[in-house]
């Protein structure tokens, strides 16, 4: 049961790979052959079994029907899958060809499903999930569930949760939003809602859904405080996209907290709010911090599941951020590249996961100026993300706004515009002015109009930057400090010395107090140099 459970609604399932032996098959293969030595029933086949075990009116003559389908579809993909990889290969691939990606050599290498294909794994599983459920029932005692269930029964949620499984988003919202007409107070119908919102960069309708669903946890499962603790967590995610970090670590410290209380040391719940933590910090910058709420939640990943597996690259990737952010790169894409690996082997080439990887190289590989190298990785990227979720996503703006710092350092400033200001748009038309993504691609804007000697509207953007990181992470945040230092230059390029003077010293003010940043410090010294300098040669 613990082993083949269909595992529908973890988040880290959705598009993975199927495994067509492991994933579909091996349940009622091993269910039915036990469930008849059980009844002492002597069948050499499944089919066989199926027969038998409905005569005796063990299951139903439904749910034989149902189940003999389930097991001639599965068989036919083995024989398929083998076929198709001329060996013993289980692996399908369900993304390939429903999202429009044409890869020859892939789809020669991979069995890539089609949509008849994801026809037949859907009414799979729509048959395994409630024979699943009636298996647990007759474990726990109540053999008569077992022999009442017909399999046959479609429900909204279900196919929500299939559509979720294999990524499709657009089809999981209708069916559970035609769930939630028959159950509005239903927490994990909520709950879908709120992280197909997300995932699709619709963060306001994210946040309004997790806020309901815990409304709804908190009167019904007052005796569950673990529920509740995921309503936080998933609110964190929102935050976090937001630019919200405030309401983000105040949520976080809150799952903690109750997790802590009720859970293990080393439960995945614990692993799970560490890593939130450190995406806090990563986004205010205190690195040193966000590296040991990593580290922490990687180590307890890895103890109960050692290095392979999904959750394992979120980390990795983490980490790998944080040391570039530190100006280790060589660290970083070793990281990362640990990360792109994992997912590639669970998820395949074509995964929104797999784009975060590439677009992570891309930008390492800009900061070790491989302009080549990653061109190649952001496009990757980019090409995954315009099919899974169009043009209007967040994902999209991001690596748009990273092809245009690859095209600002290739000195290609006209195209460097083009796709800054493709990034900007996207993110305005999404989260309006004040959000991080505005904040971060006008102060690109500004970088790539200064280094083409444009300084006011350089400035202008500049300054619009700053408004937005004053507003949202506060007059000592280093974000706030790094557009001090860019005025700073700005000013100095103009020789405006009084407004760059001003600017040296609030930037000072803000890294005297964070004491990992000694590369800013020096610049900001050496500006004050040549200030000093220009107002001893002026008098």
């Amino acid at each position: 049961m613990k082993a083949f459970d269909p595992w529908m609604l973890d988040i880290e399932k959705h598009g993975m790979l199927i495994k067509v032996k492991n994933d579909l098959y091996r349940f009622p293969h091993l269910a039915l052959d036990r469930l008849a030595l059980l009844k002492e029933i002597k069948a050499s086949d499944t089919f066989t079994r199926i027969d038998q075990l409905n005569k005796q009116e063990i299951i139903s003559d439904s749910a034989a029907e149902k189940l003999k389908e389930w097991m001639s579809i599965v068989l036919f993909m083995r024989l398929k899958t083998y076929s198709h990889c001329q060996a013993q290969q289980e692996m399908m691939n369900p993304l390939i060809k429903p999202f429009g990606f044409e890869d020859p050599q892939l789809i020669k290498n991979q069995f890539a499903l089609d949509h008849e294909a994801l026809a037949k794994v859907k009414k799979i599983y729509r048959i395994f999930i409630p024979f699943h459920e009636a298996s647990q029932e007759f474990l726990a005692g109540r053999e008569e569930e077992l022999r009442s269930a017909t399999l046959d029964k479609v429900l909204f949620q279900m196919d929500g949760d299939i559509a979720l499984r294999l990524l499709q988003y657009e089809e999981a919202k209708k069916h559970y939003l035609s769930a939630k007409d028959a159950a509005s107070e239903d927490s994990d119908i909520l709950t879908a809602l709120g992280c197909i919102s997300l995932a699709q960069g619709n963060l306001d309708q994210a946040a309004k859904y997790i806020h309901q669903a815990l409304q709804v946890d908190i009167k019904d499962f007052r005796e569950n405080p673990i529920r509740i603790a995921t309503d936080y967590s998933n609110l964190v995610d929102i935050y976090v996209e937001q630019g919200e970090s405030n309401e983000a670590k105040k949520y976080a410290d809150k799952a903690l907290k109750i997790d802590l209380e009720f859970l293990p040391e080393d439960h995945l719940h614990i692993a799970r709010d560490y890593n939130n933590l450190g995406r806090i910090c990563l986004a205010l910058r205190e690195l040193t911090q966000a590296n040991e709420y990593f580290e922490k939640a990687l180590e307890i990943h890895a103890h109960l599941y050692g290095g392979n597996h999904p959750n394992v690259a979120t980390y990795y990737n983490n980490l790998g951020m944080i040391y570039q952010d530190q100006k280790e790169l060589e660290k970083a894409a070793e990281y990362v590249k640990k990360a792109l690996a994992i997912d590639q082997s669970y998820y395949g080439e074509y995964h929104p996961l797999t784009a975060t990887d590439y677009n992570n190289l891309g930008t390492i590989y800009l900061g070790q100026g491989n302009f080549d190298e990653a061109t190649k990785y952001c496009k990757k990227a980019l090409k995954i993300n315009l099919n899974f979720f169009g043009v209007d996503h967040p994902f999209v703006a991001e690596n748009y706004g990273n092809l245009g710092q690859i095209y600002q350092s290739r000195k290609k400033l006209v195209k460097a515009i083009e796709y800054t200001r493709k990034s900007l748009e996207i993110f305005c038309n999404l989260y309006g002015e004040n959000h991080p993504g505005v904040a971060t691609t006008y102060n690109n804007l500004g970088l790539i109009y200064q280094e083409r000697d444009y300084l006011n509207q350089a400035a202008e953007y500049i300054k619009k930057a700053l408004k937005i990181d004053l507003n949202l992470f506060g007059e000592n945040s280093l974000r706030v400090g790094k557009r001090y230092i860019n005025l700073l230059s700005i000013y100095t390029a103009q020789g405006t010395l009084h407004e760059a003077a001003k600017y040296a010293m609030y930037a000072l003010n803000i890294y005297r107090d964070h004491k990992e940043n000694g590369e800013d410090m020096a610049i900001i010294a050496a500006y004050l140099v040549t200030l000093y300098n220009k107002k001893i040669g002026n008098e």
